[in-house]
């Protein structure tokens, strides 16, 4: 009599053991890209920031022209190439520079035995403290008192000056981690919808952070419009920039866009530290960065009536222009690499599918 065979129940597999089988590659990657970013945080941050010293930040000294003299030479000689020096007709000109943004502070020598400091606490505690230690120390070598006014404060809601560093990262990384997870889940969208999602994503979150920042915390305070406009623009020069990047050197894009917009954007936005007290090179990649730019920007409409947005301008511009170019041109150019990666899957497909057919 033959019997209906008997099913074999299926290995017990170990909770612990492999699910399916995992290339070595796929171990090694994720590592060798954490070590990478790590390496890359601390070397960029300690490289612009390990040693914080003030260069060329504008001020501006008033009075008797022989004490004017007497107190920039010492100033210049006690910090070689930390001040940068502007001349005025009086305290009431040097002050309207110090509420413009033209300078950072100002010293009035005063009549004999007085002298007023100027400041912009706007332009973070650094900075005024540098300068505060600088002018006082100045008056009292000549024998003077000293009386310090701020003629733009910070906010109750930012007593600390650092509400747009942390808004201005916030608004880069969301922008750089969108456009990753758009270049994952939908790198086959036509031109029109890489140019045009990004700019809905903008707009979006330029309004909402707005209205969380300035009615949710009361940090990022006045000029709700102006501030969002920034705010969307900031974003899309961030997201559009990545997503060419990604078009242009696929897997590769993202680590460069990460690199520049999050790692050395990040340090050297300015927003925690003035970026007057970057070394070197650092200064000028920190105002040519959309995170950078954006920070003195954002600073510029709360506290300085808008008069210095021109570096904003420009760096947004740049990017802005540099993405849409790529966007355009490569897939014209057959320098895409999403296009040739999918044409390619495509031609192994039918090729595949050849015989049977």
């Amino acid at each position: 009599m033959t019997g209906t065979p008997t099913p074999h129940a299926a290995p017990r597999r170990s909770p612990f053991a492999a699910s399916r089988p995992v290339a070595r590659s796929a171990v090694l990657r994720p590592l060798a890209t954490g070590l990478a970013v790590a390496a890359a945080f601390v070397a960029v941050f300690l490289a612009a920031l390990h040693h914080p010293t003030p260069h060329g930040l504008p001020v501006a000294v008033t009075g008797p022209s022989s004490s004017v003299t007497a107190v920039e030479r010492g100033l210049d000689a006690a910090q070689p190439g930390a001040f940068r020096f502007t001349s005025y007709g009086g305290p009431v000109a040097a002050a309207h520079a110090v509420a413009a943004r033209d300078v950072y502070g100002a010293l009035d020598l005063g009549p004999a035995g007085t002298a007023r400091v100027t400041l912009a606490g706007a332009n973070g505690p650094g900075v005024t403290q540098t300068l505060t230690a600088a002018f006082t120390g100045a008056a009292a070598h000549l024998g003077d008192r000293v009386t310090v006014s701020d003629v733009a404060p910070l906010p109750a809601g930012d007593s600390r000056g650092l509400a747009v560093f942390s808004y201005v990262f916030g608004l880069a990384l969301s922008s750089f981690l969108f456009a990753m997870a758009f270049h994952r889940s939908a790198s086959g969208a036509s031109l029109l919808v890489r140019l045009t999602v990004p700019l809905l994503f903008a707009v979006v979150s330029g309004t909402m952070l707005t209205a969380v920042a300035d009615a949710g915390f009361g940090a990022v305070t006045g000029h709700p419009w102006a501030v969002a406009a920034i705010s969307a623009a900031i974003s899309y020069a961030v997201a559009a920039s990545t997503i060419a990047l990604t078009r242009l050197l696929h897997g590769a894009g993202i680590g460069v866009a990460g690199l520049l917009f999050i790692v050395i954007g990040n340090a050297t936005s300015g927003g925690a530290l003035n970026w007057h007290y970057l070394p070197g090179g650092w200064r000028w990649i920190s105002q040519m960065l959309p995170t950078g730019a954006g920070v003195s920007g954002l600073l510029d409409v709360q506290y300085f009536g808008s008069r210095h947005l021109g570096p904003l301008l420009l760096a947004l511009g740049f990017w802005t222009a540099a993405a849409l170019l790529l966007l355009v041109t490569l897939p014209a150019l057959r320098l895409d690499m999403v296009h040739r990666r999918h044409a390619a899957e495509d031609a192994a497909h039918a090729r595949a599918v050849a015989p049977a057919a």
